[in-house]
């Protein structure tokens, strides 16, 4: 037979293990629950572009400006008169996409933030999974939210790796 103590014993194991486990994910503990607005200003969002026809330039005058696309694009800005004219458009492409993909980001968070409040809160930001959580409640979803979605590319994202969210 299991005395108070032995009950207190097991009660207390399982209140460290609840615990233990909260403290192993704590980003996701601490994004449910939050509104959209709260998850996004908790992160940062982004966006890339592919560079086309600058591979040179930038391996000579911007190897140290990292990965994301808008260093990048300034480093080659502070050298412009050094790029050839196939690469100042390939820049002004790259950064025209950038500028589309923000515009449309920002629609569709406009757009669907009640939505994703609704129905949607609990999930984590990250590899789709807001467009996926919309998509599987697509008959609740608003009208306006999903032709937005639809219209921005964001529904059906063919553009993996335009944006990401980075903390």
């Amino acid at each position: 037979m299991w005395g108070n103590t032995e009950m207190r014993k097991i009660f207390l194991q399982y209140f460290i293990y609840c615990l233990l486990i909260l403290l192993a994910i704590p980003s996701q503990a601490q994004e449910l629950g939050k509104s959209f607005n709260e998850k996004l200003r908790e992160k940062r969002i982004l966006i890339t572009a592919p560079i086309e026809e600058c591979n040179d330039q930038i391996e000579q005058l911007c190897k140290d400006a990292g990965e994301d696309t808008r260093d990048i694009l300034l480093c080659l800005a502070d050298h412009e008169t050094s790029l050839s004219s196939e690469c100042k458009q390939g820049a002004m492409n790259a950064a025209t996409l950038m500028m589309q993909a923000g515009l449309n980001l920002d629609k569709a968070i406009i757009t669907c933030e009640k939505d994703i409040d609704t129905f949607c809160r609990n999930v984590e930001l990250g590899e789709n999974r807001i467009i996926k959580c919309l998509r599987n409640n697509e008959s609740h979803i608003s009208k306006q939210c999903i032709s937005t979605l639809k219209e921005t590319g964001f529904w059906n994202p063919t553009n993996k790796g335009i944006w990401e969210l980075r903390n």
